[in-house]
């Protein structure tokens, strides 16, 4: 060697954002299932997991957490639109989890790697959030069909901006 400091290679990655935005972002939509489906001591417990999760996603928290937020689902007196929020949080949550847990705190996350997951989400959430209004239906919460139909409207309007982006390429 020359005495000179070799230079890392510079790869581009197009549009990104600092990859901690998936810790924040895993910990607000934690913070909003926790408020919306937890009581007493158990909101103490979904609070702790929360902060674990977002701050180490590699450890089983995030997994615990959607546990209790299921018992804290089941365990609400009358279910209506909360269901429909859930069905759509938890997979959130795991979704960004598992992106989270894959790029290190100080990396970028390039927009681009977050159109796959993004893509299954929307897959995903479309028949969940239709059936999650048949049985919100069929359990008599008809009150809950205006915002199960927007939740629907949001999911498809998601689809759709997938579908213009492939076909934009």
């Amino acid at each position: 060697m020359s005495g000179r400091t070799p230079i890392a290679p510079r790869f581009a990655i197009g549009p990104a954002v600092p990859a901690v935005a998936l810790r924040v972002a895993l910990a607000l939509v934690a913070l909003v299932l926790v408020g919306l489906l937890l009581r007493g001591g158990t909101v103490w417990l979904g609070l702790a997991l929360t902060g674990v999760a977002a701050v180490r996603p590699r450890t089983g928290a995030t997994w615990l957490l959607i546990a209790l937020l299921a018992l804290g689902l089941g365990l609400q007196p009358r279910i209506g639109w909360p269901l429909l929020v859930a069905l759509l949080g938890v997979h959130l949550l795991a979704v960004l989890t598992a992106l989270a847990a894959a790029v290190p705190a100080t990396g970028r996350l390039a927009l681009a790697a977050v159109l796959p997951s993004l893509r299954g989400l929307v897959l995903v959430q479309v028949p969940a959030q239709a059936l999650g209004a048949l049985v919100l239906v069929a359990a008599g919460h008809v009150a809950a069909l205006p915002v199960a139909a927007v939740a629907g409207g949001v999911v498809l309007a998601g689809l759709a901006v997938l579908l213009a982006l492939r076909v934009a390429r």
